[in-house]
């Protein structure tokens, strides 16, 4: 579960700061992706039994 939720929040840190650093574009579906990723953890990590 710790594995999951670092390598998830680690790729949508990732992606968020390449948009904001280096302009890279964020569409509709890059930024319906992020939420989903960043979604997922946290449910995850409010979920009672960890998965």
């Amino acid at each position: 579960m710790t594995y999951a939720a670092w390598a998830g929040s680690s790729a949508a840190l990732t992606a968020v700061i390449s948009v904001i650093r280096f302009e890279e574009s964020l569409n509709t579906v890059k930024a319906m992706g992020l939420c989903m990723a960043i979604s997922g953890i946290v449910l995850l990590n409010f979920s009672s039994n960890g998965a």
